[in-house]
Order: C-alpha cells, then sequence, then structure tokens
C-alpha cells in the first residue's frame, strides 16, 4: 500500500485538498496500471484506490486481494515491471506538492 495524505485540518481548505489529493491518486493510479506487469490479469484486476474524503485526507493506492500471495514480490522483484506502483508515486509526489501549494493559493487570494 501506498498513500498521499495531507495534515491540513482547517475546514475551509479540506475541498481544495481533497481534490488535489483525488486528482494525484487518480493519475498515479492509471500509471500503475499501466505499468503492473500482467500474466493472468488478477495482479492488475486486484488494483484499489480508496479516494480522499473530508474526514480522511488520504488517498491509499494498493494491490493485493485476490494475488495477495504475490503482488509484494511482483512489486519488489519482475524483472521488467517492478515498483509498479511505487515509481509512480515518487513520481507524482512533487507535482501533488506543487499542485496543492498552487491550488490553495488560488483559494487563499
Amino acid at each position: 500500500n501506498y498513500e498521499f495524505s495531507s495534515n491540513i485540518q482547517r475546514a475551509s481548505v479540506k475541498p481544495t485538498v481533497v481534490k488535489v489529493l483525488n486528482e494525484t491518486g487518480v493519475r498515479t493510479f492509471n500509471e500503475s496500471q499501466r505499468r503492473v506487469p500482467v500474466d493472468t490479469g488478477n495482479l492488475k484486476a486486484s488494483g484499489r484506490l480508496d479516494a480522499a474524503a473530508q474526514d480522511r485526507l488520504r488517498v491509499v493506492l494498493s494491490y493485493g486481494g485476490t494475488a495477495a500471495q504475490y503482488a509484494a514480490a511482483v512489486h519488489e522483484l519482475h524483472a521488467t515491471n517492478n515498483k509498479y506502483l511505487e515509481t509512480p508515486m515518487r513520481e507524482n509526489a512533487s507535482r501533488f506538492r506543487r499542485d496543492l501549494v498552487r491550488a490553495l493559493g488560488t483559494r487563499m487570494r
């Protein structure tokens, strides 16, 4: 599991934070779906995105379900497509921060 999260608690900015968290989560999940190795399709189909909400300022991306026995091994050890979730997370982390600062800056004007 990987997640983007925010500790911002001011109610007035929460809708903006939730929006940016979810946009980042969808972008990251879609990229992980492009990268996840496919043999039977079970691992790819197990991908899950739990969206942020006003009372939960985090997005959780995960793979497992019926593929739980081998999801971590494939993520860490696959010959060509390892880190299919971690890499998109890392690639989107700085964009998340930039998008959040931009959105909050626009909202505060």
